[in-house]
């Protein structure tokens, strides 16, 4: 295998601007690779394919890379939810109607309605949450510029705040419990149930976060 179908198969779906990336940095690295290997005598013809070796599996290497930068499908999205003011509406909108429909979620009379059942309607909540997140952020992880993803950086903030400080004040309101055993009974689904819905959308939104965040100064090589 060659430095190029090394490259082509590492970099396949990667959107153009993480594609060249990675390019440039994986040849700058073989290419000094070979360099050094040659300074220690070696041939070209040996040379080479050790420094392809020491790239690694490129199947594994395009899963990396899909990890860090953007891929097409994903720009495309991005383009598109990003166009007007469709970014902010759904990022402020959507946390503003989750936060409206745990209400209910956590203080509906589930015994009475569900004969005892009390995780039915939570666990809707929470599957509902959990596909919306991944969704979103399958189209919204990754930015195609540096414009762009100081932007998105700047307002993912928005709801990965939220969610942290909804987590806090449930922790408190646990705390707050923790003297009065009957109470803490009585109100124990409330209070760990909040939590449980958010957290798939907050380690979704946090590992997106990370992603935007580090887009300009990640690298291909480490």
């Amino acid at each position: 295998m060659s430095l190029q179908e090394w490259l082509s198969i590492a970099t396949k779906g990667l959107a153009a601007e993480g594609r060249e990336r990675v390019r440039r940095e994986i040849e700058a690295h073989y290419e000094a690779a070979v360099e050094e290997a040659s300074e220690q005598g070696l041939d070209t013809e040996v040379a080479q394919p050790t420094a392809l070796r020491a790239l690694g599996d490129c199947g594994k290497a395009q899963r990396r890379f899909n990890r860090v930068f953007l891929t097409e499908v994903e720009e495309a999205a991005c383009k598109e939810m990003l166009r007007g003011n469709g970014f902010f509406q759904t990022e402020v909108g959507s946390w503003m109607m989750w936060s409206c429909l745990m209400i209910p979620a956590y203080t509906f009379p589930y015994n009475q309605m569900f004969l005892g059942q009390r995780w039915i309607l939570p666990g809707l909540c929470g599957i509902a949450l959990f596909v919306f997140w991944h969704v979103f952020s399958q189209s919204l992880s990754r930015f195609l510029n540096i414009p762009m993803a100081l932007f998105a950086h700047a307002a993912l903030s928005i709801p990965l705040t939220i969610a942290l400080i909804l987590c806090l004040l449930h922790g408190l309101q646990w705390a707050s419990l923790i003297s009065d055993r009957q109470a803490m009974v009585a109100q124990s689904d409330s209070v760990f149930l909040v939590p449980f819905i958010l957290s798939p959308s907050v380690w979704v939104t946090f590992r997106m976060y990370r992603k935007v965040r580090g887009h300009a100064g990640g690298t291909a090589t480490t």
